[in-house]
Order: structure tokens, then sequence, then C-alpha cells
């Protein structure tokens, strides 16, 4: 789901910028313009009136800056500020605006100190507070600048965002400025934040709002501001969201913030893939499935609702209806208004709008009619329209995690929770089925697994994609690759933007040794979901076969900011108390591989350098994803000391593989003993995932009649 832009967008129809000053009046301002420096003094001293009138030309000055800025016109605001400023820097009202100007630009810190100061006059500015807070929750972020960005992110697994993001943000501006026929005159600044609480704090909106609607990102005080990939289960399309907050930007500069919520967000989302093609590619199945059921019902948002925001939509479901219903009016626009004098129909209304027409004038010599002809004719075209229908397919619903700041879950932990919720939705034959499927995975009874997996899939269908992955990620381990081929085919053509599926078809790729597709797939995984070690340790590799000394720097860089990011405490295998005795392990593979300590999956893929363990004795495996090849080795670690472990990675039979998981097994602690009650008696287990594992989920992966549920 891609975010609201600003949510003080004027009414439908357009109202008058407030040119009112930010002083309460220009008597007042004198009154300050007094209490200022001698040198101040001595040009206001020639008389009252003259006093009078210098003060009302400075509230007037004032006045335009704010209105300037309120107008997305900066670079105009920012000039009137410096001239104030250095003129009369010690008054209130002239450090309120050049604060302002300086939140606007991103500079937090002056913005907080000049507020603060203007608010010791008496009369604190009103936007002190969010700038107070935007200042809190980007303290300690890094920045990187490219030739029209600064991106900020937080320190840690966040690094891994900025070439990503400056290359996307430059290919965005790139084809968008020249779309729109207009390019901004200043850098734009680009904040990515931790979650919802984040977002909640640098903008008017409450962490409530946003985790209901889905809201994800915002433009507003001329930047853009993202929730980092991390904050959801599987990502999103951020990339993406980059580009349709860009395009909101570029929309309020070039209108000078004249245009509505619907129109704003219908202009976003059917350009927002300009960055990486045409545009139009932005409604997916989901969406077109609302769209049709919207319109056969007669039950669609309308634009009122839409205002202001459409992050205020009850619900992600209403939300996902509204930016369908917007993408196909500018589509309707764009496919059935021809140009005029090589402009195109949204470039004329944008540009009608900056010149202070109303909206149905502007519409009228844009596209021939007014807003409720506009909307007759647009309704009438939904009503023609072919919907690409997908049978099931429901809007992806944005899960934010719990532990953003922190670790946040593993792939393979929220890859496990996400089929499991599909199944759940489609009823209790599909849980079932995926729920046996995890834990016969979890006991390496692949063959099995991939039978439970097939069986859920085949009530479920293809109406989302985690269950299908869970499934070909298990048919690629046994070997079954055309299978696996087959299933992530038919998921990548209804869901081309899940990024687990795209690191699968990384996977086929690489073991066919396409080099090219391999790279295609796995930086395609990255636009949803760039914290998956798996994709830059495969990006390694290809960097090797290939001779990419780019993408091999890239990779590395990758590798080295999640690498830095600390597990959580309770789930790494690796983590070790500061005062307990440690060594470090050096772990490398041919391939490279997933790596597992005394049975526990550490999240982590070869080469592993120089990482704390425990001193003692420690079994390592690796895995290899992509052919199910693996070798492990038991090591001794000393305190102190490092211990450097090479390992050829083979194929394994099933025998062997069950020896190694027993003597994983045999060195990892006892569990807890079971909860009791009174006169000793066991607690009974709480909800169905708890149940005990039937016996007859232990036999072999043959799966014959012999281990088959009763």
């Amino acid at each position: 789901m891609i975010a609201p832009s600003a949510d003080n967008f004027r009414q439908i129809h357009r109202l008058p910028s407030p040119r009112r000053p930010s002083w309460r009046s220009a008597r007042a301002l004198l009154f300050a313009l007094l209490c200022t420096s001698v040198p101040v003094l001595s040009t206001l001293s020639a008389s009252p009136a003259r006093a009078a009138g210098a003060a009302e030309a400075v509230a007037d000055r004032i006045a335009q800056g704010n209105a300037l800025l309120n107008d997305w016109q900066l670079d105009e605001a920012a000039a009137i500020a410096a001239e104030l400023d250095g003129q009369l820097p010690d008054v209130p009202p002239v450090q309120a605006l050049l604060g302002a100007v300086k939140f606007h630009q991103g500079d937090f810190d002056s913005a907080v100190r000049l507020l603060r100061r203007a608010a010791e006059a008496g009369e604190a500015p009103a936007l002190l507070p969010l700038a107070e807070s935007t200042l809190e929750e980007t303290r300690g972020a890094l920045s990187k600048e490219s030739a029209h960005f600064i991106v900020r992110v937080p320190a840690g697994k966040d690094e891994v965002l900025f070439p990503i993001a400056l290359q996307a943000l430059e290919q965005a501006f790139e084809r968008i400025t020249a779309a729109f026929d207009y390019v901004p005159r200043h850098k734009i600044a680009v904040d990515v934040l931790h979650d919802a609480r984040g977002l909640a704090h640098v903008s008017s909106l409450t962490e409530k709002e946003i985790e209901t609607s889905g809201t994800i990102a915002l433009c507003k005080y001329n930047r853009l501001m993202v929730t980092s990939p991390k904050a959801l289960a599987r990502g999103y399309s951020w990339l993406d969201t980059l580009a349709h907050e860009l395009l909101h930007l570029i929309i309020s500069e070039k209108s000078r913030n004249t245009v509505p919520v619907w129109l704003h967000e219908g202009l976003a989302k059917y350009n927002e893939t300009r960055w990486r093609g045409a545009p139009g590619l932005a409604l997916d199945a989901a969406s077109e499935n609302l769209l049709a059921r919207g319109t056969k019902t007669g039950k669609l948002i309308t634009f009122e609702q839409m205002h202001p925001s459409m992050a205020k939509l009850p619900s992600q479901d209403d939300t996902a209806l509204a930016f369908a219903e917007v993408f196909t009016v500018i589509e309707f626009v764009e496919k059935t208004i021809p140009e005029k004098d090589g402009k195109r129909a949204t470039n004329i209304l944008l540009e009608t709008l900056a010149n202070d027409a109303t909206m149905d004038e502007a519409l009228r010599a844009s596209t021939g009619r007014d807003l409720a002809g506009l909307q007759r004719d647009w309704r009438q075209y939904l009503g023609k329209r072919a919907f690409k229908l997908v049978p099931g397919a429901e809007p992806k619903r944005l899960t934010f995690v719990k532990d953003a700041r922190g670790a946040g879950p593993a792939v393979d932990e929220a890859e496990e929770e996400a089929a499991l919720k599909e199944a759940t939705e489609r009823g209790a034959a599909g849980k079932k089925h995926v729920r046996l499927g995890n834990l016969l995975r979890e006991r390496r009874r692949l063959k099995a697994a991939a039978v439970e997996y097939e069986r859920a899939a085949k009530i479920t269908g293809v109406t989302s994609p985690a269950l299908h992955n869970r499934l070909a990620g298990v048919l690629l381990q046994t070997g079954d690759v055309l299978r696996a081929r087959q299933w992530l085919d038919k998921t990548v053509a209804v869901f081309p933007d899940d990024p687990q599926t795209r690191v699968l078809l990384g996977r086929l790729a690489v073991r066919d040794q396409r080099w090219d597709e391999a790279q295609k797939q796995y930086e395609r995984a990255t636009w949803e979901n760039p914290f998956i070690p798996e994709v830059h340790v495969a990006l390694l590799a290809v960097a090797d076969k290939t001779g990419d000394a780019a993408l091999k720097t890239r990779a590395e860089d990758a590798l080295r900011a999640l690498a830095g990011h600390a597990a959580r405490q309770v789930d790494d295998p690796l983590f070790v108390m500061a005062d307990a005795p440690a060594g470090a392990l050096s772990l490398r593979s041919e391939p490279w591989g997933r790596v597992f300590v005394d049975g526990v999956d550490t999240g982590r893929f070869t080469p592993v350098i120089d990482v704390r363990i425990a001193a003692g004795r420690h079994v390592v495996r690796v895995e290899d994803p992509v052919s199910g090849r693996a070798a492990s080795a038991t090591v001794d670690i000393a305190a102190s000391r490092t211990r450097a472990v090479q390992l050829v990675l083979q194929a394994v039979t099933e025998d062997e593989r069950r020896a190694l998981l027993a003597a994983e097994a045999a060195l990892r602690p006892p569990p807890p003993p079971p909860p009791v009650v009174d006169a000793g008696v066991t607690a009974p287990p709480e909800g169905d995932d708890d149940k005990p594992v039937p016996p007859w989920l232990l036999p072999d992966d043959g799966y014959g009649a012999e281990a088959r549920p009763p």
C-alpha cells in the first residue's frame, strides 16, 4: 500500500492561500522590533509612523514567506527568510520563519534552536513540538547524497538502503521531471524512519491511523518520509513508494499546492512506476479484484471521503480501493484525452491550477469537462473497463513487526507465519496441512512437507504468495526443480513484487548458472525487502562469476551493514554475554550457504568473519539453499582465540542428514519442563499450534502408506 502525501491539501475545490502574518499583528511585531538591539532601533527611530510602516512591511514579508512555504515554494521562502534574518536576526517572528524554512530544508537542529528562541518571546510557534519530535526521532541518522537527493537512514542495517534508494531516486527524478515538465531547484531530503511510531513522530498522523490504513510514507514539509522496509514482516514496495512520494513533491511544487487529494493520489499512483518502466503498471491483481467488485456493487470510495488524507480511511481495504479508483481516473484521462500543443492533459491541469483557476476551470481547460462531468465519464469508463480478475486475490496486508528497532523476525519465521495465516483465512483444512508441512520441514522430512504444502495450495489457490513460496522452496531442496519452477511461474504471474518469489527464482538461475538472470531476480527482491542476507551473498557470488567489480562492492557493503546489526539475544545462537568466556569463529564455504550453529539457524550466510561465539564445543553446519548440499564440522572454541573453518558442501543422504541433526540436538540444552498447576497436573496446551506432534509425523520422507496421517 502506498501512503498518502501531505494531509493538509486544500478542499476538493481550491481555497485561497492563507496570507495572514505569522505574528498576531503589526503592532505586536513593532513591539518585538523595539525590544531588539540598537542597530534595529536606528532603522525605525525616525518617527512612530515610519516605525509602524516598517513593522507592517516586515509583517507582510513574513506572511509572504509563510504563504510560499504553504505553496511549496521553498526556494523563494528561503530567500525571504535569509533577507529578513540579515536585517532583523533577533526578532522572534523572523526567527520563527527562518526556523520553519530550516525545518522544511531538513536541518532539524537549526530549526529547533530558532523556533525555541522565537518561543522565548512568549508565543511558541505551532511548528515547535513537531520540530522537536522530528529532531529526536532522526537523531543519529546517517546520510548520503546524490545529484538531487539527500537520503538519511537510521544507523545499522538500514544502511543497506543507501545505494538502492539513491539509484532508484535518480532514475525517478530523470523520468518524472521530464514527464511533468518540472524540475525542483533544491536537493530533496528523504528520511527513512524505523517504523510506524517513527513516521507518527515526524508527521501529524497517529500510530494507530498509520497501521489501520497501511500508511507507510508521506510527502510533506518539502521532503519525503518513508518507513523502512524492515518495519513490515515481508517488506513492501518501498522503491515504488519513494517514486510515489517524489511525484507528490513535484505535483505540489508545480501546482503551488492547489491539487486536491484524489487528484494528487491518482497522479502519483498512476506514474509511480516510471522510475522502472512505463506508467500505469501499479494496479495489481488484488486491486483489480477490489475495483471490479466495487464497480459491480456501486460501493466505491467518494472523492469527499478521501479528504483530507487517504490515511484517514477506516481500513487497508478501503485505502486500497481508493487508490485503485484514483489510478483509473488518471488512466481514463491519459488514454482518452489527446495532447494539446504537445502537452498531456494532466500537465495542462496542473499548470492551470497553479494560475489560481478553480478545479472546474482547470478541468475544462485540460479535459473539456468540469468535475461532475469528469466523475460521470470516468464511471462510464470504469463500467466498460476490462479487469484482469484473479479469483481469491486479496490486497497484501501490511503487517507491522513489533521489534523493527531490534532484529525483527527472521525471513524463515516471517514466511512461515505468512503461509500459515494465508491458509487459515481459507479454512481449517488448509491450516492443518500448512501446520503439518511446517513441522515436517522443521524435522527435515522435506518430501512429506512438500506433499502437505501442495495439499494446502490446492485448497487456497493462488491467493497470496507465501504458501507457494514455501512449497517451491522445499521442492528445490528435494531436487524437484521442474515442479518448483512450475509453482513459481504461477506465483510470479500474479504477485510479481513478492521478494521471496524473486529469491527462489534467483536460486533457480544460480543453479543453471544463468548469472544475468540471477542478478536480475535477486536485485528485484530488494525492491521489496533488501534485508534478506541471501540476496547479497548471492549477488556477491554472481559478481565473482562475472567479474563485476561494482556489484561486488555493493554486495560487500550490504553484507557489512547487515552483519553489523545485533540479532535478538533470545534467538541468536551466537549471542554471548559480555562477561562470558568467548572466542571468535571465521567460517567460509564453497559454495556459499546458510549457517547453523548447534542446530539453530543463525540467519547468516557464509562467509562469516570473526563472529563472537561462546567458548566450548559446537557443531557448525552450512547448507546451500540452491542445491541442498551441506557440510558440517565439530569445532572447539577457546576463550579469546579465533578458529577458522573452511567447508566444501556436498550432497548428503537422508541418513547422513539425520545423523547430523541428532549430533546437533545432543549439544542443545534440554527444553524447560512443562508448566504445572494445582495437584501436580500438567496444564493443557493452549491453542491448536501447541498440540503435541502426532507420532505419524516421525517416519521417513518416503511418505508411503505407513507415514500417512490416519
